[in-house]
């Protein structure tokens, strides 16, 4: 179990080399373990040796046949090798030895889809419902495939079952998304009656903040943000959120408030954007711009952020720059904040 855990440690880390030595060991140590087989695969895949991963989930499943986690490990690793027939048998496999989970009906249903055949995605996430203790994953599952294909109406009505018989932030925010892509009056709605008696679900209040906002309801995305922060302080995203929407409200808190959230995630662009930007607009241009360029540098494809560091440059007199970046974010029509 350690060397299991200093795996899973070394990937997290992107450390694949160093997982690969761990995962080599345990099998070394234990070869009649499948899992050991299994987590080797997983290591070999991540560090794009295709041919180690595939010898790695052979043997697992000659060890154990009967495992639904070997059949899925080899499925995965010939799926990621774009071997679909061979990778669609092991799903089906997986789904023989245990017909009761979700999780081969779930690869076999984003198989299909991947490979263009929505009709036998539907079929894997309905065949997932025929069990009584997986109805309501295998409905989970049928909305998620309903809104890839985007049938988001019809995803509603399978997300709305299961958020009557098993409540949860996952469902509710399945339901809300689902019925914001179908374009529903007040898709929101389902999150703002959630919160009523779960006060303290930190993440569906998180989703509900972030419509308001996008919404452009300022006092309402302002309020939630203040709400969640009482129960997280210390959730960037949030800080981050609310910092923005103080600074477009001319609120003397914006500036505190990105700090704050950059302390906390000082390596994500798009806060390090926020707290550069308010620089900006306070008059601090050469922090500003530092954090600006370094925001653009870690996000080169978010033009929200290029445009910001255009903005910014042309402040302090570098016209030639921000002109050069303009002219790469304005070659498409795609939009982004100030474009107009």
């Amino acid at each position: 179990a350690p060397r299991v855990l200093l795996v899973r440690a070394y990937l997290a880390q992107n450390e694949a080399d160093a997982a690969q030595k761990i995962a080599d060991e345990l099998i070394e140590l234990t070869p009649g373990r499948p899992d050991a087989h299994v987590l080797a695969a997983g290591v070999a895949l991540q560090r794009k040796d295709n041919a180690r991963a595939l010898a790695a989930s052979n043997e697992a499943v000659k060890i154990a046949p009967d495992s639904v986690q070997a059949w899925l490990a080899k499925g995965e690793v010939h799926e990621r090798i774009g071997q679909r027939e061979e990778a669609r048998t092991a799903y089906r496999r997986a789904l023989a030895v245990a017909p009761q989970s979700t999780a081969p009906a779930a690869a076999l249903a984003r198989l299909e889809l991947a490979a263009g055949n929505p009709a036998a995605a539907l079929d894997a996430a309905r065949r997932a419902q025929q069990a009584p203790e997986t109805k309501f994953e295998g409905l989970a599952l049928e909305g998620d495939v309903l809104m890839q294909l985007q049938r988001p109406a019809e995803a509603v009505k399978a997300y709305e079952q299961v958020q009557a018989a098993r409540p949860s932030t996952q469902a509710v925010v399945r339901v809300y998304t689902a019925r914001r892509a179908a374009g529903m009056a007040a898709p929101e709605q389902v999150l703002v009656d959630w919160l009523e008696t779960q006060t303290g679900d930190v993440s569906a209040r998180l989703v509900l903040a972030e419509h308001w906002q996008s919404t452009n309801q300022a006092p309402r995305a302002t309020a939630e943000y203040e709400a969640l922060l009482q129960k997280q302080p210390n959730n960037a995203v949030a800080l981050n959120n609310l910092a923005w929407l103080y600074s477009v409200a001319g609120d003397r808190r914006a500036l505190a408030t990105a700090r704050r959230a950059h302390e906390l995630a000082p390596r994500a662009a798009a806060i390090t954007d926020t707290l550069g930007w308010i620089l900006v607009n306070e008059g601090q241009l050469d922090e500003g711009v530092a954090l600006l360029r370094e925001a653009a540098a870690a996000a080169p494809g978010a033009k929200d952020i290029q445009y910001h560091l255009a903005a910014a440059l042309a402040r302090q007199g570098k016209g030639p720059e921000a002109r050069q970046i303009l002219g790469r974010i304005l070659a498409d029509d795609a939009p982004f904040e100030g474009r107009d």
